[in-house]
């Protein structure tokens, strides 16, 4: 095989030909949103990825070997003398459900519950120890978004560049 055929150059302009001309987000997810009212009125659609669903045993056996990995990181921090920090980064969900601002959200989304989660996650940092920091950002994103202020873009994951402030 040639070296224009193996050509970093050649498969990147391949694949950039090749990349669909506009963004269309799969069906399941255009379900998945909610309105919020930005200030000024104007409305700002939201999708959520992840569903808020109950906890179920097989994610609380996930919550079990994530302590048990917490603690084995705590043990290796503490022998270094590193300062161990646990961070709950919630879901957009988590943080946009039931804000005063929210002005519609989808038939999908209507049944969905806030689960206790980061209080969990808490519980079993504490429970190893006290010299642990825990940081809950969900009150942080959630007192921003209720002043407007949006912390995840609209239809990704990430976070904008106040959320990243904020952090």
């Amino acid at each position: 095989v040639g070296l224009w055929v193996r050509s970093f150059s050649r498969n990147a302009l391949l694949s950039a030909v090749r990349l669909p001309k506009t963004c269309v987000p799969q069906e399941h997810f255009l379900k998945r949103y909610a309105v919020l009212r930005q200030p000024g009125g104007t409305p700002r659609r939201v999708h959520f990825p992840v569903d808020g669903v109950p906890l179920v045993e097989e994610d609380l056996d996930s919550l079990r070997k994530v302590g048990s990995i917490l603690e084995e990181a705590y043990r290796l921090c503490r022998k270094r003398g590193i300062r161990f920090v646990v961070v709950f980064v919630p879901a957009e969900y988590r943080v946009y459900f039931g804000l005063p601002n929210m002005m519609e959200i989808s038939d999908f989304v209507k049944g969905w519950i806030v689960n206790d989660l980061p209080e969990r996650l808490g519980g079993i940092v504490r429970d190893i120890s006290t010299d642990i920091d825990y940081l809950d950002l969900t009150p942080v994103f959630r007192a921003a978004e209720a002043k407007g202020t949006s912390v995840f873009l609209p239809d990704d994951t990430h976070w904008t560049a106040e959320g990243h402030r904020l952090v």
